[in-house]
């Protein structure tokens, strides 16, 4: 079974991307943000075997992989639908969600109607709990440098995981290239049409801030 991989990424949408690792194998990976084409990345996999495919769900935290091991084992939930969720919300407010029993949020989701978020709450919340004791929070985001704090994994003893990017790369180059995708959109821009351009700026640029990255990628239009 995957857990973790590490390569480079050759293609990248909102949905999924292609990761080339050093063995040469390419592996296609579900995955709700847009990375920057052609950088080194990090993510922690879960990998789910069914009787005619095998799909790759990638997580940018420890946390978010535990936390939608723990969806699909509800009944009536799959991992399209966990990870709808885990992707919508995060990490920190699925488990306050959770724990705070708040099906509003839950069922703010689509696919994740009333009976749904109640079987969420009802099969979860004892089990979040023992989850947030487990795992510190903050933990580093794909596009991080550094770690902001030490991590645990449950049974380990003070173990660091690690860093889910490149310390090659500029701090905050996903966040930067998912705001102004989000400020093109705001401009009439379409998604499809802004994301590939973008990660091309990126690429063959030395971008200052959101507005500078979204100038330059508006100039290409």
């Amino acid at each position: 079974m995957i857990g973790y991989l590490k390569g480079v990424i050759l293609y990248s949408n909102e949905q999924e991307v292609l990761l080339m690792t050093a063995s040469g194998i390419g592996y296609q990976v579900f995955y709700s943000k847009v990375l920057p084409e052609g950088k080194e990345c990090e993510l922690f996999i879960k990998h789910i075997k069914k009787e005619t495919s095998e799909d790759l769900y990638g997580f940018s935290k420890f946390g978010e992989k535990r936390i939608f091991e723990l969806l699909i084992s509800v009944k009536g939930i799959g991992p399209k639908s966990a990870y709808a969720l885990s992707s919508k919300l995060g990490l920190n407010g699925l488990v306050n969600a959770i724990s705070l029993k708040d099906k509003k949020s839950l069922t703010s989701v689509s696919g994740i109607g009333p009976k749904a978020g109640a079987q969420i709450l009802l099969d979860l919340t004892d089990k979040v709990q023992k989850l947030r004791s487990e795992l510190l929070f903050g933990e580093c985001e794909t596009g991080t440098i550094k770690e902001k704090q030490a991590q645990k994994i449950p049974g380990g003893d003070n173990m660091r995981l690690p860093l889910l990017f490149s310390e090659r790369e500029n701090l905050g180059e996903v966040s930067l290239l998912n705001d102004a995708i989000e400020a093109c959109e705001e401009l009439g821009f379409s998604k499809i049409d802004v994301i590939p351009i973008a990660q091309r700026v990126m690429k063959n640029n030395s971008v200052q801030g959101v507005e500078g990255l979204v100038r330059l990628v508006l100039k290409e239009f």
